[in-house]
């Protein structure tokens, strides 16, 4: 029989739902304290856990921490306040599935019979051939159909990567297998499948800046083995490449991607870290036929399939992928390149995908000043939102950055001496990107039915790179912006640890002297909640102090007891509905269960932005709780997540004022815990 783990620390509402589990067929034991789950696991782990987001003694997600070392265990978050982005960093912690109170009995139905059939299938999914590959003494496999393993190279999300031995013609061979252990048996044979009729799409394409693909296994790939450094090692630090060595990694790939659009081909997960520059400087661009399967699967042990950082909007949102995607993930690239960051940073995906989906990028000029000032408006059409609004290939994107037309060709650009020197730098730093050398002075035999460039290409580019270059050399350098005043950031308490644009700034109270521009602030410290707010510096602006109340875990997850002092309810003590097992009286606490009617807001207003944040154009979402009365007044307002105090005040001070229909059940008025978020955007 399947073990089912229920941790809820409103006993009332897990005694319920252990009898509707118990009914599936699972036994069940329950826990009413992070703490306790923990123990329980240790004795061994259960089919399915069923915990509640907010516990005395910690928040629910950490025991997905716990349960990362048993892919086997689903677990299912239960939270009474729907959030967005708590769903997404669920999922991507690894939670199978999210479910808000008050729950429908027919929905944990649904997620038992789901982890029940996921359980048989995986019983049966483990006596697979490849689950019982041979390995050498070292646990290395020895062998991928007739492909023999030398060396592990290389790890992804979903895969690993091996240096081989192809013996029939004596090459060495680069193989990606698919990690059985993260797959569900429920989803195992479909991944296969789309795996190699995927891998088998890709192995179509022929060109000297594609990894070329040379055969499909039943659960493997056989690569061509290249060696080098991926941009994303050539980036790391914040490292932006000089103009004309971006050009030269950027105008190659720009052709391979159109080159694969026009043969149908969609890469769909184009990074640093899919892009291979060789040591004569040359790129080439891996992973086709893969990213669309990983990004499309669910994720298991906190591991995010895809990345945000790169996708663009209409990915996020789920909308089938397109060339257009493409387009505007090689420009995020492109961006990186040209400043060494991110065109939308975040320390957490809910951050990010919310940046990608609503915010413009920052102008790349007013990172790097040493970009032409044309660049501002090519990356705000190339990053559009709307991908119609995008340019139509991507020659077409990197010919606008280049300054000249797409008409006049893009050509490739003579090697780098400087990029060859990163390169190799990088690779005798150790990097571990899968690499090996293959022989590049072979004739690569191209599909007769591949489409004919545009004419003059080699001619066009090569002219338009030289006058790139030299009119760089000779341009007079950009005129200094004055500097913003220093920033100044205070906590309650002091010693917070403080962020400034994703990087350590120091520990609270500190002053920072940063930039004029858009800055992002976070403060956190383990203990407490997180406290995140944006804003913009105009040169010389001197911000005032910003002040943030860090709120402590403990006591923001703490629930509320019955009050001592209370009066005698003036309405008697209601006889519970058959079943029910409680008696209820007006002005219990109680928890926001299927059998409460919530409690309505019937008066007052939303907060408005405020004047104190104007002039900085802050930015920030605050989350605050809340005792809802039995007389429908807020009582007991702090603030879970903070955005500084200008504007968590103004929440408070505006959810303060409001008035609610007060929750109720039984036909008796109650109070609950109730949160409120709000978000706030400068006009």
């Amino acid at each position: 029989m399947p073990q089912a783990l229920l941790v809820d620390d409103d006993e009332p509402f897990l005694a319920a739902l252990a009898e509707a589990v118990s009914r599936e067929s699972f036994s069940t034991r329950t826990a009413t304290s992070l703490a306790a789950a923990k123990l329980a696991i240790a004795g061994g782990a259960p089919d399915v856990v069923l915990i509640d987001l907010h516990l005395p003694d910690g928040n629910g997600m950490e025991l997905l921490e716990e349960l990362s070392a048993f892919p086997a265990t689903e677990v299912v978050l239960i939270t009474g306040n729907a959030s967005i982005e708590t769903a997404v960093e669920a999922l991507r912690r690894g939670a199978s599935d999210y479910l808000v109170k008050p729950l429908d009995l027919e929905r944990i139905k649904t997620v038992l019979a789901n982890v029940s059939r996921t359980r048989e299938l995986k019983l049966l999914a483990a006596s697979l051939p490849w689950t019982r590959r041979r390995t050498s003494e070292n646990g290395l496999p020895v062998f991928f159909g007739r492909y023999e393993v030398e060396a592990e190279i290389g790890e992804g999300a979903m895969g690993r990567v091996y240096r081989c031995r192809d013996p029939l013609v004596g090459r060495s061979v680069a193989v990606k297998t698919v990690k059985s252990e993260y797959l569900s048996g429920e989803t195992r044979a479909e991944y296969l499948r789309r795996f190699r009729r995927e891998a088998q799409a890709a192995g179509i394409l022929s060109h000297p800046g594609i990894v070329s693909i040379y055969d499909v296994g039943d659960d493997y790939m056989v690569m061509e083995y290249v060696e080098g450094a991926t941009l994303q090692h050539l980036l790391r630090d914040e490292r932006a490449l000089d103009f004309s060595s971006a050009l030269r990694v950027l105008a190659p790939l720009a052709e391979a991607l159109d080159y694969a659009h026009q043969a149908g081909v969609i890469h769909r997960d184009i990074k640093p870290s899919n892009i291979l520059v060789q040591p004569d400087g040359r790129p080439k661009l891996m992973d086709f036929g893969v990213a669309r399967l990983e990004s499309s699967t669910a994720t298991r042990s906190g591991r995010v399939l895809g990345s945000p950082s790169y996708m663009a909007p209409e990915q996020i949102l789920g909308e089938a992928p397109s060339p257009r995607a493409d387009l505007f993930s090689f420009a995020v690239v492109a961006y990186e390149a040209l400043t060494g960051r991110r065109p939308f940073p975040g320390d957490s995906v809910p951050g990010i995908v919310y940046r990608v989906v609503h915010e413009p990028a920052p102008a790349p000029c007013g990172i790097n000043r040493e970009l032409p000032a044309s660049c501002d408006a090519v990356f705000a059409r190339a990053l559009a939102k709307k991908r119609d609004e995008r340019y139509p290939d991507a020659m077409t994107f990197v010919a606008a950055v280049l300054g000249g037309d797409a008409a006049a060709g893009l050509a490739a650009i003579s090697p780098d001496p400087l990029l060859k020197s990163l390169v190799s730098s990088a690779s005798t730093a150790g990097e571990s990107t899968p690499t090996t050398t293959i022989n590049t002075g072979m004739p690569r035999v191209r599909a007769a039915t591949r489409p004919r460039w545009r004419p003059g290409l080699a001619a066009g580019l090569a002219l338009a790179a030289a006058l790139a270059v030299a009119s760089w050399a000779n341009r007079q350098p950009a005129p200094e912006v004055a500097p913003a005043g220093p920033l100044r950031i205070e906590t309650q308490p002091p010693g917070m640890s403080v962020w400034i644009d994703g990087r350590p700034a120091g520990r609270s109270p500190l002053v920072r002297a940063v930039a004029p521009g858009n800055h992002q602030l976070k403060v956190s410290e383990p203990g407490y909640a997180p406290a995140e707010l944006s804003l913009q510096l105009s040169p010389g602006t001197t911000a005032a102090p910003l002040r943030f109340v860090m709120v402590p875990l403990a006591a923001a997850r703490t629930r509320e007891q019955p009050r001592a002092d209370a009066s005698p309810p003036a309405q008697p003590a209601v006889r519970p509905p058959s079943g029910a097992s409680t008696w209820t009286r007006e002005g219990d606490l109680v928890a926001l269960t299927a059998a409460v009617t919530p409690p309505r807001r019937i008066s007052g207003e939303a907060p408005s932005y405020p004047d104190e944040a104007r002039h900085l154009r802050m930015s920030g979402s605050v989350l605050v709780d809340m005792i809802v009365t039995e007389r429908g007044l807020p009582e007991q307002i702090r603030v879970l997540e903070s955005a500084g105090a200008v504007l968590d005040q103004t929440v408070t001070s505006a959810v303060s004022t409001w008035r609610f229909e007060p929750a109720v059940r039984d036909g008796v008025k109650v109070r609950v815990r109730w949160q409120y978020r709000h978000t706030f955007s400068p006009r």
